[in-house]
């Protein structure tokens, strides 16, 4: 009976080592999942950087941003890059309001402006009654690489 009791205990033993082997090995993947996803966060804030640096917008056919990424997109890119992704003419107050939700704190007044400074570099242009939509210029400066 001592043999009996000593197997199950050593049994009991075991499973709770393998159990605690286990839990460390889930924490240190977690660690290292959340490292991953650190050093992808620290790459594509380098990329944006660099597409901030030089004009453009972030690589992609018409890319959509995350909010923080809204964010750090210079407002011309980021109202271009927006109205890209539109299929109607829109005014700058709901441009503004659609940047809102992207992140961005941009303003009608100032959205008017940045639409005519895009303007008058041929990436966007006024459909009548206020209404916008950006060009084939507009569209290929936020789609190349």
């Amino acid at each position: 009976m001592t043999n009996e009791v000593t197997l199950k205990d050593a049994l009991r033993d075991a499973e709770q080592r393998l159990a605690a082997a286990k839990d460390e090995s889930d924490k240190f993947l977690i660690e290292i999942k959340e490292r991953m996803e650190g050093l992808a966060t620290e790459i594509r804030g380098l990329q944006l950087a660099m597409h901030r640096h030089n004009g453009t917008a972030p690589t992609g056919a018409t890319p959509q941003p995350d909010i923080i990424e809204w964010r750090v997109l210079r407002r011309t890119i980021a109202l271009l890059t927006l109205m890209a992704t539109l299929s109607t003419p829109s005014s700058p107050a709901a441009l503004a309001a659609m940047l809102r939700k992207r992140g961005r704190d941009d303003e009608a007044p100032v959205i008017s402006a940045t639409l005519n400074h895009l303007r008058k570099q041929g990436n966007v242009t006024n459909h009548g009654g206020g209404s916008w939509v950006i060009t084939y210029k507009g569209r290929s400066k936020v789609e190349k690489d």
